[in-house]
């Protein structure tokens, strides 16, 4: 959120992101198709890509924030 004013790695610049935060939203939409319609294979797929996708998303984060919890005051008031 604060990329405006520090600038991050050029490894993290990609559109993964975008792709996994997809990726988990659709799951979300199949896990309630699911449920509505009562279809517990689909409720299954549907939470296991929103739970995949959104694990993959907080692995990502945590790289970015040790990469770059040195780089900033503020940052690295974060770190216990």
């Amino acid at each position: 959120m604060n990329r405006d004013q520090v600038d991050i790695p050029a490894i993290h610049r990609t559109p993964l992101f975008a792709i996994l935060n997809t990726g988990s939203s659709i799951g979300l939409i199949v896990a309630i198709w699911a449920a509505v319609s009562y279809s517990l294979a689909g409720a299954i797929v549907g939470v296991s890509a929103a739970y995949l996708g959104k694990s993959w998303f907080l692995d990502r984060m945590v790289w970015l924030y040790e990469d770059m919890k040195n780089s900033n005051d503020v940052y690295k008031s974060w770190d216990y």
